[in-house]
């Protein structure tokens, strides 16, 4: 069963890798849920280095992704796992909710913003 908002599974007993996926989950909540603050909304495809902003720093797709991002919907948040992820399994993607608010810091419009559906918009 995964959590209904951040769709985050539950630990499975007898897992190996349990500790693994735990820990980008932590990650991705203190992102989402602690500090949304979001790098920019001006990208499509993934940072060229990202390791130089630090680990999980998010990104809002601002078209359809390409690169490590292909197949990814404008609007979704890219999340880095890593300081420097060299595959899509180093980043975790986010498809926003309705209503959700994240703080935009570059890109427009900036400051505090909201996924009406179908664009990030400035909240109202």
């Amino acid at each position: 069963m995964a959590d209904p908002v951040l769709s985050m599974p539950e630990l499975g007993e007898g897992d190996p890798l349990g500790y693994v996926r735990q820990n980008n989950f932590n990650m991705v909540l203190a992102r989402l849920g602690v500090d949304p603050r979001i790098t920019n909304n001006t990208l499509t495809t993934p940072p060229s280095t990202p390791g130089s902003v630090g680990r999980s720093q998010a990104w809002i797709l601002s078209g359809a992704g390409t690169g490590q991002w292909a197949g990814r919907a404008a609007g979704t948040i890219a999340i880095a796992l890593a300081t420097d992820p060299v595959s899509a399994a180093g980043w975790y993607f986010y498809v926003p909710w309705t209503g959700m608010e994240v703080y935009l810091l570059a890109g427009s419009p900036t400051g505090w913003v909201q996924w009406s559906g179908s664009a990030w918009v400035a909240r109202p």
